[in-house]
């Protein structure tokens, strides 16, 4: 079928519009690059090299006065709980003792019977609910001390002139666990450079905070060090800071000095 005149005069137009188009954006890619060859190139960005520290967390989990008390407080709920349940389990273990007294099937052995189911079911369901409950309180518990760590820890990477920092494990390596030696393989750090590490910092200036603002302070377990002593190095009363390179810092910024 031919193509109509109007039609064809009408494709033409599209196909010269087109080229018109084309041509346009052309000659504006060619003023572009001639505009931007004719301007000196922007420099370089120069980054800083960046310092790594480190931190042990779970040493900082364990030291820390606020965390040490709320987990002997889930720990007292937790007895308490226990002691719920035991009287559970020792009501159950009265009834199925009398039960072995009565004849099965009798009305008494019946009713027994069922006060024993129910007992089955209410310890079933404390135990469950007690589970819940510990799970979520611990989770809040480790929510506020991580973003705690977390702040206090911006504040001594920008005291100490530290880009990045990495999470370690100081816990020696005991050939006799398996698990405990697979799980330390499993460590993305193999190794970092004591002097760059901010635990002690972190977990004495956390303490001064938490016991300046009257914070309640955990029973200390007989033969375990207290918060001071695992807090400061065993060569002097108090952390030294460093600076990014190692050096020790100026007396007049002593680590324990108080936040502001």
């Amino acid at each position: 079928m031919a193509i109509s005149s109007r039609a064809g005069w009408a494709m033409g137009l599209g196909i010269l519009g087109v080229a018109a188009l084309v041509s346009v954006s052309h000659g504006q890619g060619d003023g572009a690059v001639q505009k931007t060859a004719g301007k000196a190139a922007a420099p370089a960005t120069k980054f800083v090299p960046a310092v790594v520290g480190s931190i042990d967390l779970e040493a900082v989990f364990r030291g820390y006065e606020k965390s040490k008390f709320h987990i002997e407080q889930l720990k007292a709920e937790g007895m308490a709980r226990e002691g719920e349940l035991k009287g559970f389990i020792a009501q159950a273990k009265g009834i199925a003792k009398e039960m072995e007294a009565l004849q099965p099937g009798s009305k008494d052995f019946k009713d027994r019977d069922g006060k024993l189911t129910q007992l089955k079911a209410n310890l079933q369901a404390v135990k469950e609910s007690a589970e819940r409950e510990g799970q979520a309180k611990y989770a809040e518990i480790m929510a506020t001390f991580y973003k705690e760590v977390q702040a206090m820890t911006k504040i001594a990477a920008e005291r100490k002139g530290i880009s990045y920092v990495v999470r370690v494990s100081n816990e020696p390596l005991d050939s006799q666990d398996p698990e405990g030696v697979m799980a330390a393989m499993a460590r993305p750090v193999v190794f970092s450079d004591p002097s760059t590490d901010i635990t002690s910092w972190v977990l004495w200036n956390l303490n001064q905070a938490y016991i300046q603002s009257g914070g309640p302070v955990a029973k200390n377990p007989a033969g375990t060090a207290t918060t001071d002593e695992q807090a400061k190095p065993a060569a002097a009363t108090r952390p030294v800071p460093r600076t990014a390179t190692g050096t020790a810092a100026p007396s007049g910024r002593p680590a324990t000095q108080k936040l502001k």
